[in-house]
């Protein structure tokens, strides 16, 4: 696993050092995302700023691997992937993983520039990485969802972008909880990036974050793990005895 991983941040570095105006655009393009949302969110705070922190990295959670998946199907590479001496899920894993990592890198130099352009408060507690790390294996769930359905469905993938963005809705990313419509507000409660978001804010406004916050957080995440990747083996299991559906 830990050479899997190794393998695919090296093919990420050198997509990012062949095509680095691409990222210097994708850097430029998200520091304008950023201060745009500040600005209409009305706060340049820190806990503004966590809310739409948290929706980047895990949007990309969400596509990385389901997107690569289609484009090396369409390719017609993806029979050689699964047929390599490793499970197939952890070439999901890694790629997430690697993207994850590569994203954070991006946020950390965005966070840099909006702090010394936009004079936005930041700080760093220990717990941050805790709760994120526990809302990402929950996130991953949908990951594995939208790879099973794009092993049946080529271009199912492409639905990435509305998941994305009705996270961003639904979690209070943008929006306080007090201006969304209730209906909203109960399908939110039930995502684990919302409570991810919530107890994030909490403690960067001084508050205190209990274990039952924990191990509710830890519960929801479980819970969309366990859904995404029952569907994704159902879907897995089935392409590996009947083949790969490849119609679009």
């Amino acid at each position: 696993m830990l050479r899997l991983c190794k393998a695919e941040l090296i093919k990420y570095a050198h997509e990012i050092r062949c095509y680095y105006p691409d990222q210097l655009v994708s850097i430029i393009v998200t520091v304008i995302m950023f201060a745009l949302f500040l600005f209409l969110n009305g706060s340049r705070t820190e806990s503004a700023f966590i809310g739409f922190v948290y929706w980047y990295l895990l949007s990309s959670v969400i596509s990385e691997a389901a997107v690569s998946i289609s484009a090396e199907k369409q390719m017609g590479i993806l029979d050689q992937l699964i047929i390599k001496p490793f499970p197939f899920e952890w070439l999901i894993l890694a790629r997430t993983f690697s993207w994850l990592i590569v994203n954070l890198l991006k946020v950390v130099v965005v966070s840099c520039i909006l702090s010394v352009l936009l004079r936005v408060p930041l700080s760093f507690n220990g717990q941050y990485l805790g709760i994120f790390f526990i809302t990402v294996v929950g996130v991953f769930g949908f990951t594995l969802l939208l790879v099973g359905l794009t092993l049946k469905y080529t271009k199912t993938a492409s639905f990435d972008s509305i998941i994305s963005y009705a996270l961003l809705f639904f979690t209070g990313a943008i929006l306080p909880a007090e201006q969304m419509p209730a209906w909203a507000t109960f399908l939110g409660a039930g995502l684990p990036i919302t409570k991810g978001i919530e107890m994030t804010r909490s403690l960067a406004l001084g508050g205190v974050v209990t274990s039952f916050d924990y191990g509710v957080l830890a519960a929801q995440s479980l819970f969309f793990f366990a859904v995404g990747y029952g569907i994704f083996y159902a879907v897995y299991a089935s392409g590996k005895k009947s083949g790969l559906d490849r119609c679009y």
